[in-house]
């Protein structure tokens, strides 16, 4: 574990662009799977289509406050505030379909910094502890209130929610392109030279095949 970590934590910092690949290739196979199972509700619900703007618009302006300087400097209390919150959406989002808890830590620049901050934890450097603290308290935070709100919402307003998450899908693109520009040394933008079809395309298949093996495990 400690050195997955730490390969994780070195290949995110070095090659960036082909991990920003692999994600949008995570969400693009996640549109047809999404679609397909929620057709239902999709169809013919077409007055909810102004969630997909709130959603997508909600995730854009996440992205853009580039939280992550404040995150960075961890002795913060603002800092340890947006950890919390991050924990607390990203472990939300892995009850909703289409959106990975990894996507939200990106959208909150806390990605990285919480890997950078394990990979020191398991070091013996405790300068990332807060970080660590801070996504924890809010993934509890999370899992004793705001799964079951969520759960909840998508029993009762399941078209609003839907139209909401492929909002947040399509949001998500925003805050990948510009996510190297949140890093501790910031980079540019990711550009369509930056763009590794390579890895775009294991996003894909990685995405096909966890679908395929859940679809097995509900049948079976």
């Amino acid at each position: 574990m400690g050195i997955s970590v730490l390969l994780l934590s070195s290949f995110f910092t070095k090659e960036n662009y082909k991990i920003s690949s692999l994600f949008i290739g995570f969400i693009t196979a996640s549109f047809p799977i999404i679609i397909k199972e929620e057709n239902k509700v999709l169809s013919g619900n077409y007055k909810n289509i102004v969630h997909l703007f709130l959603g997508a618009a909600a995730v854009v302006f996440l992205s853009s406050l580039k939280l992550s300087s404040a995150v960075a400097s961890n002795s913060t209390v603002l800092g340890f505030l947006i950890c919390v919150i991050a924990g607390s959406v990203a472990i939300t989002a892995m009850v909703l379909p289409g959106i990975s808890g990894s996507t939200m830590l990106m959208c909150f620049g806390i990605y990285l910094p919480l890997i950078n901050a394990v990979k020191d934890l398991i070091t013996f450097n405790f300068s990332g502890l807060k970080i660590i603290i801070g996504v924890g308290l809010g993934i509890i935070i999370g899992v004793l209130l705001f799964i079951r709100l969520i759960q909840k919402l998508l029993d009762k307003y399941r078209g609003a929610c839907v139209y909401s998450i492929i909002g947040m899908m399509l949001g998500s693109y925003y805050a990948i392109v510009i996510g190297p520009t949140q890093l501790k040394v910031p980079q540019h933008a990711m550009a369509l030279p930056d763009f590794s079809i390579v890895f775009f395309l294991i996003g894909v298949v990685i995405m096909v095949a966890f679908t395929i093996i859940k679809t097995k495990k509900a049948k079976g």
